[in-house]
């Protein structure tokens, strides 16, 4: 199977021409993947909100399922997730910081997209994702920025590809959904498997 790549301007693209529930559906499973590593930076640090985070996630959730937030809840809880992302002046430096700022960052890009619509909010979530991985891939297994072949070793590494692929997945799986009860389906489904999926998003515990 060839090497995937992230490629910004073809995943815009795609998500245009998805419907905004599912292009949001698409960011929110990013973020939800990324979950566990806010609350590793909770565990070490004790700073962050984690029980907050995953409510305004699963709030994003059950709005995408039907149970609708008006246009002043969204607003405010994208102000709380903002205020959740953790910023270098509150503590002392963590490497877990870089992960939690991802995934608080990556709820915050899926609440802006069902505000304002925009798909590169959705295609931003996808990046903060693939950022995550990058980071902890250079970093835990030692890649040495700027010597030789370092960006495809990080490109090309078992737990980018799989979430690139993971990705391509379930914008594939958007696109093919028709009626208005596959979408339903195809959003509940994508939540329960990237529930299961942050599990291995970093391949082991931080």
């Amino acid at each position: 199977m060839p090497a995937l790549r992230f490629d910004e301007e073809a995943l815009i693209k795609r998500l245009r021409s998805l419907t905004p529930t599912l292009r949001v559906a698409f960011a929110a499973a990013c973020a939800e993947r990324q979950l566990s590593a806010y609350r590793t930076f909770h565990v070490r640090t004790r700073r962050g909100d984690p029980p907050a985070l995953a409510e305004i996630l699963d709030r994003l959730w059950r709005d995408l399922a039907g149970d609708q937030m008006s246009s002043s809840q969204i607003a405010a809880a994208l102000q709380r997730c903002i205020a959740l992302i953790p910023r270098e002046d509150e503590g002392p430096w963590v490497a877990e910081q870089a992960y939690a700022e991802d995934a608080a960052a990556t709820v915050a890009y899926a609440l802006r997209a069902w505000s304002n619509g925009d798909e590169r909010e959705a295609a931003w979530a996808a990046r903060r994702a693939y950022d995550a991985l990058d980071h902890f891939v250079n970093n835990r297994f030692g890649l040495a920025p700027g010597t030789p072949g370092w960006e495809e070793q990080v490109a090309n590494h078992p737990l980018v590809q799989d979430e690139l692929r993971r990705q391509e997945r379930d914008l594939g799986e958007m696109g093919r959904a028709g009626s208005a009860d596959q979408v339903r389906t195809l959003v509940a489904e994508t939540r329960v498997r990237a529930q299961q999926e942050a599990k291995i998003f970093f391949g082991e515990s931080l």
